[in-house]
């Protein structure tokens, strides 16, 4: 499934079966007060994910991001075992909670972070960085915060990442280039 339209999703909504389902352009909103997962692969190459309920990322599923905008409005959680693949020279915006709880592995491009978006790595999850870049970066003067309570980890690339705004760490960064 492909789509370039604009749709809502009401609670209790779960994609299931074989396939990729991917935003390439227009709006993916759920509800206010809903809650949507999905199993398999999603994709946001474009376009935003957004609205005020909730989108999970379970167990052995993954959402692959590869452009586009997690919009304001809810929380967007990768559940222990979820898996979150952010690659591709498209700038990628964060405008809402991201809660990880699973492991986040980011291989290109820029994740710009605006309307005060917050990033919690928790206890058992794990944020791989596998690039030079920014993590960040901002077209607007709100704060972004990401407070690591798990494990951040550099793992590959031979410059420099930026991290702009608040870092609050307890648990462990491991830069091992």
């Amino acid at each position: 499934i492909s789509t370039t339209d604009s749709f809502e999703l009401t609670n209790g909504v779960t994609f299931t079966g074989d396939g990729t389902r991917r935003v390439v352009s227009g709006t993916l909103a759920v509800s206010p007060g809903a809650s949507v997962s999905h199993e398999g692969i999603f994709e946001l190459a474009g376009g935003t994910l957004g609205g005020a309920g909730n989108f999970t990322v379970p167990a052995a599923s993954q959402f692959n991001w590869m452009g586009g905008t997690l919009g304001t409005g809810g929380v967007f959680s990768v559940a222990a075992g979820g898996n979150v693949v952010i690659s591709g020279a498209a700038t990628k915006v964060l405008r809402r909670l991201f809660s990880n709880s699973g492991t986040v592995t980011w291989t290109g491009g820029t994740v710009q972070g605006n309307s005060g978006p917050l990033f919690d790595n928790q206890p058992g999850g794990l944020v791989d960085i596998q690039t030079d870049g920014t993590f960040f970066s901002t077209t607007d003067s709100s704060t972004r915060t990401f407070n690591n309570l798990g494990i951040l980890r550099k793992s590959a690339g031979a410059g420099l990442t930026i991290w702009q705004d608040v870092f609050n760490n307890s648990g462990t960064v491991d830069v091992q280039t």
